[in-house]
């Protein structure tokens, strides 16, 4: 088992294109086949 995070920025969308654009970006820093691993995220707040 292994456990990537990573903080990502996206622009402000609505919540129904969220998942998608964070399976895309999710992409880049995952060395496995994306459709063999769970992702999750958490939406922070803005940097001040």
């Amino acid at each position: 088992h292994a456990v990537i995070v990573k903080k990502i920025s996206l622009p402000p969308m609505p919540d129904e294109e969220l998942e998608g654009q964070v399976k895309l970006a999710a992409e880049q820093y995952i060395p496995f086949d994306i459709n063999e691993v769970n992702i999750d995220f958490h939406v922070l707040p803005p940097d001040p």
